[in-house]
């Protein structure tokens, strides 16, 4: 029998726009604390490991299926994932490099 997480029953109401608006963020929020947490712990001279994860979070969010939704607007809505996943490592990719005394260009 399949809990009410697994069912998509959630104690604290349905999953609305203003649900997932707000998950998003905090997800996001997540995602930058546990890059910088990881960055701290990384040797300075290497930032591999970072594109490393990049890398495969982009494929992900590129792979992902939103059911339910019409093309044009999973294709909306991939591309927005898309786009936060790549701000929250240029975000920490320029943390990094700051913390270096170098910058980094919008877009990389």
């Amino acid at each position: 029998m399949a809990s009410d997480r697994e069912s998509g029953n959630h104690a604290h109401g349905a999953m609305n726009s203003a649900n997932f608006a707000l998950a998003s963020v905090a997800l996001a929020n997540a995602l930058a604390v546990t890059l910088r947490e990881l960055s701290e712990a990384m040797p300075q001279s290497d930032d591999e490991w970072l594109e490393d994860i990049r890398s495969v979070a982009i494929r992900d969010a590129k792979n992902a299926a939103v059911e339910g939704l019409p093309l044009e607007e999973e294709v909306e809505a991939i591309q927005f994932g898309v786009d936060v996943v790549g701000s929250v490592f240029d975000s920490a990719l320029a943390e990094r490099l700051q913390r270096r005394g170098r910058s980094v260009g919008p877009g990389r």
